[in-house]
């Protein structure tokens, strides 16, 4: 089997030739490139993500994104590799080049000490299911925002320094059970870093990052980061000291009450504590990306027997 190799900086940009028409966003060519290399710049992007190929001579066969992750499903702390991103160019495809690219990574992270391996596929799950990876159900929401109640609090800008405070009321959102990626102030900020740049990147402003934060007493008691895009807000990350996400439901009904704002529909993922102010009767679930994982490095079959806490900031 051909080797598996970091891509340099010139493998990466023919990497980004053939991805370009897939998941640029809108970008043109070179703002491709520049959104892709701004998180590879982030503290958190140096140190736990990189892409990877099969390469046959100066062929490429396939190629992916790898992620350091770490997650806790119950008690359990687990090292985890992310894939994402995997791309056959199209005359090498059907001849399982992604499957021994991902053969090849998920051995690569047992050696690491990865006990899990994690994607979200946009193809559905037969395929990974064949390769031993099993669905997390993880439900999006789409609701009318007509059906927040009117925003009351006084918020701010997000800063820099927020981000130690949101991650330790994210820390505390997660429950004891279930599955739970573990976010650094790092972390949020890498997500941030990318939704932020493709905004910047973006024409005639399609999409807009908003973060807003609430203290209490001068201490961080509730944040929102969500975008605007054509099709309404998407939620992308939040925390309350409330457990009804009730301060969270002010900042949503906050944005949606400028002037500016169109349409009038909610995306996202949202604890199921969180969602009673979305009137359930007027939600409906919805996935965009398969989530996905498996158990490798000798570790025994995962058993996720509770809510899963992932959010939109995080999905690669």
């Amino acid at each position: 089997m051909p080797p598996l190799v970091p891509a340099d900086g010139r493998l990466t940009e023919r990497i980004l030739d053939g991805t370009h028409a897939i998941w640029s966003e809108g970008l043109d060519r070179s703002d491709y490139s520049r959104w892709q290399g701004a998180q590879l710049h982030t503290a958190w992007g140096r140190r736990h993500l990189r892409r990877l190929a099969l390469l046959d001579g100066d062929d490429l066969l396939t190629s992916a994104k790898q992620y350091d992750l770490t997650v806790r499903i119950g008690a359990d702390r687990l090292p985890v590799l992310g894939i994402g991103a995997v791309f056959t160019p199209p005359h090498h495809r059907g001849r399982g080049h992604a499957r021994r690219l991902i053969e090849a990574m998920t051995i690569e992270g047992e050696q690491r000490g990865c006990r899990a391996a994690l994607l979200f596929s946009e193809i559905g799950p037969d395929y990974y299911q064949s390769m031993g990876f099993e669905v997390v159900p993880r439900d999006g929401l789409t609701f009318d925002a007509t059906a927040s109640r009117p925003g009351a609090l006084v918020a701010r800008d997000g800063q820099a320094r927020d981000l130690p405070a949101m991650a330790d009321l994210n820390a505390h959102l997660c429950p004891p059970s279930g599955l739970a990626l573990e976010r650094s102030a790092d972390f949020i900020d890498f997500g941030l870093v990318r939704r932020r740049r493709l905004a910047e990147l973006s024409t005639s402003r399609r999409v807009v990052v908003e973060w807003l934060v609430v203290e209490d007493g001068g201490r961080l008691s509730a944040y929102l980061i969500a975008t605007r895009r054509p099709r309404g807000l998407v939620i992308e990350d939040c925390g309350d000291v409330e457990p009804t996400g009730a301060q969270v439901a002010d900042l949503v009904a906050a944005l949606v009450a400028r002037a500016s704002f169109h349409p009038p529909i909610v995306h996202g993922w949202l604890p199921e504590a969180f969602r009673s102010w979305t009137r359930p009767a007027n939600w409906r679930a919805v996935t965009d990306h398969v989530m996905m994982i498996k158990a490798i490095g000798g570790a025994p079959p995962l058993s996720i027997a509770g809510p899963l806490t992932y959010w939109n900031l995080d999905v690669f």
